[in-house]
């Protein structure tokens, strides 16, 4: 039912058998971008969010990809017979706006990226937005246990405490897109790169950088 106000054809059901399938091991990358590069991918971040799975990995189609394509377009058909085309383009632009630079579209950049050194693949954020957003906030949770339902991740948390309060937290979505923008390191290609079972694993460019760099400093400590 919550994808007939999107709009396009998206199908709850076939998301959660992508996002089931990112459960793997992988390898890591990190390339520097520019700043503008990272406005223009947050500013149309939701585009990259919806089409990215498509360029990855071709999904198969199924029964249940046609079902959904039929009922989201029915449903357009009928709100377009009775109101016109006004509450199409309204679910539209409030879609685009929902996942662009709107402070709640940090969670995208939280749960799918890399962040100062650290091969941490995604980041929880336990602040108040999760009151509006589901409880997304709580994603390494979501990871660990993708079958339980948003209502019982703060209860899963308060439930195993030593293996999720000492992990790295973003305190702060809008400012998560702050730092994504300013941050030349951390751009759209720093993100786990799925690779098949039995490959190596690869440690992200810059958690080099950064152990070159506490290796220097640790030097001019001990000169001085």
């Amino acid at each position: 039912m919550g994808s007939t106000l999107i709009s396009p054809p998206i199908s709850s059901s076939c998301f959660s058998i992508m996002s089931l399938e990112k459960f793997s091991l992988r390898t890591y990358f990190s390339p520097e971008t520019s700043s503008v590069s990272n406005i223009s991918n947050r500013t149309f971040q939701i585009l990259f969010y919806a089409l990215r799975p498509t360029f990855v990995r071709t999904q198969t189609l199924t029964s249940w990809h046609v079902l959904n394509i039929l009922a989201i377009l029915s449903s357009d058909y009928v709100i377009y017979t009775i109101f016109g085309p006004t509450p199409l383009v309204y679910f539209l632009f409030s879609s685009f706006f929902a996942g662009s630079l709107h402070p709640c579209a940090g969670h995208f950049i939280a749960e799918h990226y890399l962040w100062d050194g650290q091969d941490q693949e995604t980041y929880s954020y336990y602040g108040w937005w999760n009151i509006v957003a589901y409880n997304v906030g709580y994603h390494n949770e979501h990871h660990d246990f993708p079958s339980v339902p948003w209502t019982r991740l703060p209860k899963l948390r308060k439930l195993a405490p030593e293996y999720y309060d000492e992990l790295p937290a973003h305190p702060s979505w809008p400012m998560v897109i702050v730092n994504f923008i300013r941050d030349p390191e951390v751009g759209i290609f720093a993100r786990a790169k799925r690779v098949p079972t039995g490959s190596s694993t690869v440690a992200p460019p810059r958690t080099e950088k950064v152990a070159e760099k506490g290796e220097e400093e640790e030097g001019e400590d001990k000169s001085r």
